[in-house]
């Protein structure tokens, strides 16, 4: 029954497609597409496409690549292996429920069907990029359950699962150092051992998940040269103590509520997009934390089991509620391993209620994984696409920056300009830096055939960020295709100023000097370019644009075949090249050149033109010379005579 909840609740997800960070992680990473790869991510940062993220998941990756040998990049199977692994979980959660409650069916399977069904999972399911939270989440709970069973017998195979299970947990994700502190909890609480009591007999475990960790550390240190986030990619980054204090507590408070009412759910939670904690805020927060804390230590007396899992769910919130600084703020997956010990605080609970003898009472209750299948439905549906997906997180987070903008990336990939325009310029006005919106609505401005718009969206975004080269090369570019080349070469020039090294400022500067007849100069600019950078064949056509450009043809035929030795399918450069031999009468190189480029491009018209151009050159040269044993023309006669 507990993997058909399963299957009700997330089956339906096998039909969705990859989404957003799914792209990054998984379908263009290389680590996934080669198992030799995936098996060189324990030593490698990840993802390989995106190394500066600074992530380290070795197991996850390899469960990736081994999808992927399976059957193919195909997100229908990597979904259903998500949906797979959360049965596990769910399992894995029936075992130790039954083994803390001492083969009570009741409250175990109340527990494992809570978490089958729960709404703030479907991050963590229906995303494949959550996977690493259930694969950590899965182990950590073979983990445990091994303890549990090691803590019985003493068997050194119990032991033995305790190592392989929390390696495969941390090396799933960072969040499984939780894993430590919740054993002791276990053996804190429900066997009432307190610190020093039967130590020794702890200790081979204690010993194993230190080994296990330290090896972790060592890996993960090695593999990303530092062991934390470095200080820029820390949400709290720039942060008083104060201040990270009350997101430490506001954070707490969210995710509790997540736990117990799992509504209006967000794929932004992000500081930007969610108001600074005020004083009343913390307040709250800190007062709702204190009194599940002792309604926990009250719990122990009535049940052990359930007090152990209020501090399993706690334990487990350490490592995602920014004590240790994150490179993210909230988000529901992070929850995952947390909700595992929050559904038996609450399947022990609800069966007891259940149980007392008011019908009811057993009703309402059991009205309650209905309606959590239903939310989980309903969740699951906002990730059915990625319009789905941004229009159902402006829905829950109307301020989300973040959602704004990707909503309005989704638009323009699809060309849907208007509806891309709109939801750029609600996007800037949610930041105090827009530079990203405002650039791309210039962008789908500028499909729009809306030039002058698309100019001062691009002033905006380099005046809400002044430092930024990009920012002003979108408004020099914008410039330039206006015809506004005085204002374009300015833009340009000062850029150039300002920060000499920037090559695509500088190669930009040299187009429109030639648009502006400056050929020479703009020649002078690509040869320094070409010079430092040999290999780049979009330089050398440029070069060779220029040249020919300044009726330097020759030259120009030299640099179109330099940048065809880089890039033999470049079609223009060879249009190009094959137009100036032919000006230069050297019509059998130019043919070979047009019938290079139908070779590549075949029909190409401009092609199919020029070589009936190099015919009809020929046929005029052969008809202008004399036949065969013609005799020689007669002499002309000099001076007078």
């Amino acid at each position: 029954m507990l993997s058909a909840a399963c299957v009700v609740g997330f089956g339906p997800t096998i039909g969705h497609p990859f989404l957003y960070d799914d792209h990054l992680y998984v379908v263009t990473n290389p680590q996934t597409a080669d198992l030799g790869e995936a098996l060189a991510s324990f030593g490698t940062a990840y993802p390989a496409n995106a190394p500066e993220l600074g992530l380290y998941r070795p197991v996850t990756v390899a469960s990736y690549a081994l999808n992927a040998l399976a059957t193919g990049v195909d997100p229908a199977a990597f979904h259903a292996l998500n949906a797979l692994l959360h049965i596990l979980a769910t399992l894995a959660l029936y075992g130790l429920a039954r083994r803390l409650l001492e083969g009570r069916t009741a409250p175990a399977f109340a527990a494992a069907l809570l978490f089958a069904l729960h709404a703030v999972h479907t991050e963590a399911v229906t995303w494949i990029v959550g996977r690493a939270e259930v694969l950590a989440t899965l182990f950590a709970l073979l983990a445990l359950r091994a303890h549990v069973a090691w803590r019985e017998s003493s068997r050194p195979l119990h032991l033995a699962t305790v190592s392989a299970a929390a390696a495969a947990a941390l090396f799933s994700k960072e969040t499984a150092v939780a894993l430590g502190p919740i054993v002791f909890a276990f053996d804190a609480i429900v066997r009432r051992e307190g610190l020093f009591r039967n130590l020794r007999k702890r200790l081979p475990s204690y010993a194993v998940l230190t080994i296990v960790l330290a090896i972790y550390l060592v890996a993960r240190t090695a593999a990303l040269g530092r062991l934390a986030p470095t200080a820029d990619q820390q949400v709290g980054h720039g942060m008083s103590g104060l201040a990270i204090a009350g997101v430490v507590a506001r954070i707490a408070a969210t995710y509790v509520r997540l736990l117990l009412v799992p509504v209006n759910l967000q794929v932004d939670y992000a500081l930007g997009a969610t108001e600074m904690p005020g004083a009343l805020d913390v307040g709250l927060s800190v007062a709702l934390i204190a009194a599940l804390a002792v309604l926990f230590v009250s719990l122990r007396r009535v049940s052990p089991a359930a007090a152990f899992g209020g501090a399993f769910a706690v334990l487990a919130l350490g490592p995602v509620s920014q004590i240790v600084p994150m490179g993210a703020f909230i988000a529901e997956r992070f929850l995952y391993l947390s909700s595992a010990g929050a559904a038996l605080v609450l399947g022990i609970a609800g069966a007891r209620l259940a149980a007392s003898g008011r019908e009811r009472r057993a009703f309402v209750l059991a009205l309650v994984p209905l309606w959590l299948l239903v939310l989980t439905l309903v969740r699951n549906r906002d990730w059915a696409d990625e319009e789905a997906f941004w229009t159902a997180a402006i829905r829950s987070n109307p301020r989300s920056y973040r959602s704004h903008v990707n909503l309005g990336n989704h638009y323009r990939e699809r060309k849907q300009y208007s509806a891309a325009e709109s939801t750029f310029r609600a996007a800037a006005l949610l930041a105090e830096k827009p530079v990203e919106a405002l650039s791309n609505l210039g962008e789908v401005l500028t499909l729009s055939g809306k030039a002058e718009e698309a100019i001062e969206a691009f002033r905006r975004a380099s005046e809400a960020d002044p430092g930024s080269n990009a920012a002003a090369s979108n408004l020099g570019n914008a410039l330039a295709r206006a015809g506004r080349l005085a204002d374009a070469e300015r833009t340009f020039r000062q850029i150039v100023s300002k920060d000499p090294s920037d090559a695509a400022a500088k190669r930009d500067l040299a187009l429109v000097l030639v648009d502006l007849g400056r050929a020479d100069e703009a020649v002078l600019l690509l040869e320094a370019l070409a010079a430092a950078s040999p290999d780049d064949a979009r330089l050398r056509f440029d070069l060779a644009e220029a040249l020919r450009a300044a009726s330097r043809l020759e030259e120009a035929v030299g640099a179109y075949a330099r940048a065809l030795e880089l890039e033999p399918g470049h079609v223009p450069a060879r249009l190009n090249r094959a137009a100036s031999l032919l000006f230069l009468e050297r019509v059998d190189e130019a043919r070979l050149e047009y019938e290079a480029a139908l070779r590549v491009s075949p029909g190409l018209p401009a092609a199919a033109a020029g070589l009936r151009a190099c015919r009809r050159k020929l046929e005029e040269a052969r008809d202008a010379s004399p036949p065969p044993g013609s005799p020689p023309p007669a002499p002309r006669p000099h001076g007078d005579g």
